[in-house]
C-alpha cells in the first residue's frame, strides 16, 4: 500500500481528499502545518506528497524546496487555486511533479497520483515532455532564426521572458543545434538551491570539506564539461555565488570546496530570467557577470503577445493529452476558442498545457466545451487589448470580483504611466503617487517589462 502525505489546512477539504484516496487503497497521512509535515516524513516512508500552497506556518513552496534537498527522489503534487497559477508554475520550476487547481476533480487527482508513483526519477534532460514546436507568429519565427544563428557559436546566451514562455526549451534547442549537442545539458533552477549548499552544488566539494561531506561531490559546472550549463532564474543567485561563477567563467576552471586543485572547464552558459538584471535599483545582480552571460540576448514574448501561436500549441497539447489519457478529442468549441484567444495566459504555455490536459481527461465528446474549464479560468480578467479603453467603459460583468477589477485598473494605470513618461520609473511613480519600490513590486506582479 503506497503512503501519501496530504498537507492541507482546510480540514473539510483535507477530509474529503483523504476519504477519496483511502477508498482508492492508499494509506494517507494528513496534517495542516509545515512542521508537522516533516515529522511525518521522518517517521514514515512516504511515497508521495500532496500539498496546498497557503499553510498556517509557511507555504507549500517552502515544503517543496526542503523536500528537494532532504528527499530529492520524493514526488510532490502541488494544489493551488486557479488565481495562484503563477505560484503553481513557480512550483513546477522548483521541482513539483505537477500542479492541480481547485476545485479538484477526483479523476484528475487519481490519474496524476498514478503517474507520479509510476514515473521513475529521470534527469532534467530526459524528463521533458515537449518536443520543440516552432510558433507561427512573426515574433517567434524571428526568435527561432536567432536560435539557429547563435547555436553553432560558443556565445553565452541570455533568455529573457516570463515564467512558462518556453525559455528552457529554447535553451535545449540551442544546445541540440550546437557543436556540443552530444555533450551534457545540465539545467539548474537557481531559485531552488539552498544558500547553505549553493557552493557545493555549483562547484562540488571534497570529502571532509565541511560537516556532512562524507565523500567527493561533482558540481554542476564540472558535470556540464563538454556541454551546456543552463542557469534558470539566474537572478536568484546569491552574491557570493555570482562572484565565484564569474571567476570560473573567466578562468575557465573551477575549484571544489575544500580543494586547492583547479579543474579545467569547457562549458557554454545559457541563462534565463524574468527580471531586469541590468537595473541595479531593482536587482542585486553583478553587472560584470551580467555582461559576461549576455553575449547574445533573446527576448521571449508571453503567449498573450503571440496569439497566432495559441492554436498551434493547443493542437500540440491536445495530441499529447489524447495519447496520455487514451482519448480522441479533436479540438475546441467556438466558445472555448474565443475564450482562449482573449485569455491573459499569465502562466503561458504551462498554463495552456494544464488547462487542456484537465479538459481532455474530463471530455466525453470530440470537442472541448466551456463546462470542462475551471470556473476561475472563465472568470479571469481579459487581455489588455480586450479591456475597455477608459474607466467609464468598465462594467461589473467584465470580471468576477472587486479584486479582479482593481488589478485590471492598476495594471492599466501603471502601463499608461510608464508609456507616458517613456519608461522613466521615477516620474511614473511620482505621477501615480507611489514610491519606486511599490512601482517595481506592481510591475513584477503584473509581468510589466
Amino acid at each position: 500500500m503506497k503512503k501519501i502525505l496530504l498537507i492541507e489546512d482546510d480540514l473539510s477539504y483535507q477530509k474529503l481528499i483523504k476519504s477519496f484516496l483511502t477508498k482508492q487503497s492508499f494509506q494517507v497521512f494528513s496534517c495542516e502545518q509545515k512542521k508537522e509535515a516533516f515529522k511525518w516524513l521522518e517517521q514514515e516512508k512516504i511515497d508521495l506528497v500532496i500539498t496546498d500552497y497557503w499553510l498556517p506556518d509557511g507555504t507549500g513552496l517552502d515544503i517543496l524546496k526542503q523536500i528537494k534537498i532532504s528527499y530529492p527522489a520524493l514526488k510532490v503534487i502541488f494544489i493551488s487555486n486557479y488565481s495562484e497559477v503563477r505560484i503553481a508554475v513557480k512550483a513546477m520550476k522548483v521541482g513539483a511533479f505537477e500542479y492541480i487547481t481547485k476545485p479538484i476533480n477526483p479523476d484528475e487527482l487519481l490519474q496524476t497520483i498514478k503517474q507520479a508513483l509510476n514515473t521513475k526519477e529521470e534527469s532534467s534532460a530526459q524528463s521533458q515532455e515537449l518536443t520543440f514546436v516552432v510558433g507561427k507568429s512573426q515574433s517567434f519565427k524571428k526568435i527561432f532564426k536567432h536560435v539557429e544563428l547563435v547555436a553553432p557559436t560558443d556565445l553565452s546566451v541570455l533568455l529573457i521572458g516570463e515564467t512558462g514562455t518556453g525559455k528552457e526549451y529554447l535553451a535545449r534547442k540551442i544546445h541540440a543545434l550546437s557543436n556540443r549537442g552530444s555533450g551534457p545539458f545540465v539545467a539548474v533552477d537557481c531559485g531552488a538551491i539552498s544558500s547553505d549548499l549553493s557552493s557545493s552544488e555549483f562547484f562540488g566539494h571534497v570529502k571532509g570539506a565541511f560537516t556532512g561531506a562524507v565523500g567527493d561531490k561533482t558540481g554542476y559546472l564540472e558535470f556540464a564539461n563538454g556541454g551546456t550549463l543552463f542557469l534558470d532564474e539566474i537572478g536568484n543567485l546569491q552574491p557570493e555565488i555570482q562572484s565565484k561563477l564569474l571567476r570560473a567563467l573567466q578562468e575557465r576552471s573551477v575549484k571544489k570546496v575544500g580543494s586547492n586543485q583547479e579543474v579545467p572547464l569547457d562549458i557554454r552558459i545559457i541563462a534565463a530570467t524574468n527580471e531586469d538584471l541590468e537595473n541595479q535599483q531593482q536587482s542585486n545582480f553583478r553587472l560584470d557577470l551580467y555582461h559576461r552571460i549576455n553575449e547574445f540576448r533573446i527576448d521571449v514574448p508571453p503567449l498573450r503577445d503571440r496569439k497566432e501561436d495559441i492554436a498551434l500549441f493547443t493542437e500540440h497539447f491536445l495530441q499529447q493529452s489524447n495519447v496520455q489519457f487514451n482519448k480522441s478529442v479533436e479540438g475546441l468549441s467556438e466558445q472555448v476558442a474565443r475564450v482562449f484567444f482573449q485569455h491573459t495566459w499569465q502562466g503561458n504555455l504551462r498554463e495552456l498545457k494544464n488547462i487542456l490536459r484537465r479538459a481532455v481527461l474530463l471530455a466525453e465528446a470530440s470537442k472541448i466545451t466551456e463546462d470542462l474549464l475551471p470556473a476561475d479560468f472563465l472568470k479571469s480578467p481579459k487581455t489588455m487589448d480586450e479591456s475597455p479603453n477608459n474607466l467609464s467603459d468598465y462594467s461589473i460583468t467584465d470580471v468576477g470580483s472587486f479584486k479582479e477589477h482593481t488589478e485590471i485598473l492598476e495594471e492599466k494605470l501603471i502601463s499608461e504611466a510608464l508609456e507616458l513618461f517613456r519608461h522613466n520609473k521615477s516620474k511614473a511613480a511620482a505621477h501615480l503617487g507611489i514610491d519606486r519600490k511599490t512601482l517595481y513590486l506592481k510591475m513584477k506582479k503584473f509581468g510589466i517589462n
